[in-house]
């Protein structure tokens, strides 16, 4: 007779996967894409300073319009909108959303803008003919001029020529002397003077840079006029629109 086969043993059941429940992240889409660089709490009677640097390789720029700064101690403060392109000093709205580019700096300020409240701006070029008006104005600016070549103004005098490529001061944030002895008595060349004494200023300044690549500055100067930060310690958290944590800094 055959033998009897041997009894197969069960196959074993696997284990049911183990449940993964799924938290949402507080994290922002923006996490540490700009980061919280350094915090100067307001004391005495010094002004809050925080400073923002971006922090990331898109050239997408990120709209900040909206976030928030939050003190642990001492409350949040929301950015509104600002002024990219400072065009006239008549027109000073902000209305600009605040736009970060990958190499920018932002000075979040605890004191009152300079062009009045609610105003944050970002520098450009022509800066520097606004420093008589706005003396407060942080940073510093020249007033860099195209210095005229000796074909465009070989029709005019030669002490003409020589007052307009030795004396005139192309980074000066001032016009021309028109008065100076070597141009007084030449109507031409005051004529010269004249016509270029709309250069030395911030409009003419920018209708002819507002275009360049590089007019705007790399950074931002943006106020929340308020007390921020606890003098001694304090933990800072920067929030997106939706309120996610984009970064934190505790001093």
């Amino acid at each position: 007779p055959a033998p009897a086969s041997k009894p197969t043993s069960p196959k074993p059941v696997p284990a049911p996967a183990p449940v993964v429940i799924q938290t949402p992240s507080t994290n922002s889409p923006y996490f540490q894409k700009i980061r919280i660089s350094s915090v100067r709490p307001t004391k005495d009677s010094e002004p809050a300073l925080i400073t923002l640097s971006a922090s990331f390789s898109d050239t997408t720029p990120i709209n900040i319009t909206g976030w928030k700064l939050k003190s642990q101690w001492l409350g949040e403060t929301t950015f509104g909108k600002g002024i990219e392109k400072f065009y006239s000093v008549l027109a000073i709205e902000a209305v600009d959303n605040i736009l970060v580019r990958r190499s920018d700096t932002l000075y979040v300020r605890g004191d009152q803008s300079p062009f009045g409240a609610g105003r944050s701006f970002k520098p450009n070029q022509c800066f520097g003919y606004l420093t008589q008006y706005y003396p407060n104005l942080p940073g510093s600016y020249s007033c860099s001029q195209d210095r005229p070549g000796l074909t465009d103004i070989r029709y005019l005098k030669p002490l003409c020529q020589e007052y307009i490529l030795r004396k005139v001061d192309y980074s000066s944030c001032k016009l021309p002397d028109f008065n100076d002895p070597m141009v007084i008595g030449d109507s031409e060349c005051r004529m010269y003077l004249t016509g270029t004494a709309g250069t030395f200023t911030y409009q003419g300044c920018y209708e002819k840079r507002s275009k360049d690549a590089h007019f705007l500055s790399n950074r931002w100067d943006m106020y929340i006029e308020r007390s921020f930060g606890h003098p001694l310690h304090d933990t800072i958290t920067l929030l997106d629109q939706t309120g996610l944590l984009v970064d934190t800094y505790s001093y």
